[in-house]
């Protein structure tokens, strides 16, 4: 990183502030996109029985 707050990857100069918010959207875009396929093949659970699971497995 240099004195303007920037930073160079693969021979571009991106300002840390934006890169973040890049890394930020790509990941969180393709988690929803993850969670969606999931749903749509039937890879869910009921959130409530999971909490009842953790209960008794690990006591709280």
């Amino acid at each position: 990183m240099n004195q303007n707050n920037e930073i160079i990857i693969d021979n571009d100069i991106k300002n840390i502030g934006n890169y973040k918010n890049e890394i930020f959207d790509d990941d969180t875009v393709n988690k929803l996109l993850k969670s969606e396929e999931d749903i749509e093949n039937g890879r869910t659970r009921d959130a409530v029985e999971v909490m009842k699971e953790f209960k008794v497995r690990y006591g709280f």
